[in-house]
C-alpha cells in the first residue's frame, strides 16, 4: 500500500531530523515535508477505492454464498422426500406383496405355516429395506448439508480476511 510507504518515509524524515538543543523541537525541511504531504493526498482516493472494491466483493460472495446455500438446501429436501416417498412405496408394496402371497397360501395348515413364516420374512425384509433407504435419505442430506457448511466456512474465512484488510487500512489511516 503506497500510503503506509509514504508515512514511514515521512517517520524517518522525524527521526532522522536535527534536534533543536534543549527543547523537544526538531528542524525540517519544509518542501520534503510538503512533498510527501502531497504525495499522500494523491494515494488517498486509491486506496479508498480499494477499500469501496472489498466491500463490494464481500457483499457480493455473501450473497452468491447464500443463494447457494438456498440452493443446496432446497435440492437435499427434495432429494430426501423422494427417497422418503420411494421407501415408503417401496415398503408398501412389498408389504401387499406379501399379504397377496400369504391370502393366496392359507390353504392347508402346513402350507399356512410356511406361507406366515414367508410373510414375517417379506415383511422384515420390507422394514430393513425401507431403513436402508430412510437412511440413505438421512446420509444424502447430512453431506449435503456438511458441504453447504463447509462453503459457507470458506464464504467467512474469505469474509474474515477482507474485514482484517479493511481493519489495517482503517488503522493505517488512523
Amino acid at each position: 500500500m503506497e500510503i503506509l510507504g509514504l508515512i514511514e518515509e515521512l517517520e524517518e524524515l522525524v527521526n532522522d531530523a536535527s534536534a533543536i538543543p534543549f527543547s523537544n523541537r526538531i528542524v525540517l525541511d519544509k518542501d520534503e515535508i510538503s512533498d510527501i504531504l502531497r504525495r499522500i493526498n494523491v494515494a488517498i482516493p486509491e486506496e479508498v477505492r480499494r477499500a469501496k472494491w472489498i466491500k463490494e466483493e464481500k457483499d457480493q460472495i455473501l450473497k452468491e454464498a447464500k443463494k447457494e446455500a438456498e440452493e443446496i438446501l432446497r435440492s437435499a429436501q427434495a432429494e430426501e422426500a423422494r427417497l422418503l416417498d420411494h421407501a415408503k412405496f417401496e415398503e408398501n408394496r412389498v408389504i401387499e406383496d406379501a399379504r397377496s402371497i400369504a391370502d393366496n397360501l392359507v390353504s392347508d395348515n402346513e402350507i399356512t405355516v410356511l406361507a406366515e413364516n414367508h410373510c414375517r420374512n417379506l415383511v422384515n425384509d420390507a422394514e430393513t429395506k425401507a431403513k436402508d433407504i430412510k437412511e440413505g435419505a438421512y446420509h444424502y442430506a447430512d453431506d449435503m448439508l456438511g458441504e453447504l457448511q463447509y462453503k459457507l466456512q470458506d464464504f467467512l474465512e474469505t469474509l474474515n480476511h477482507n474485514r482484517t484488510e479493511l481493519n489495517k487500512f482503517v488503522k493505517a489511516e488512523d
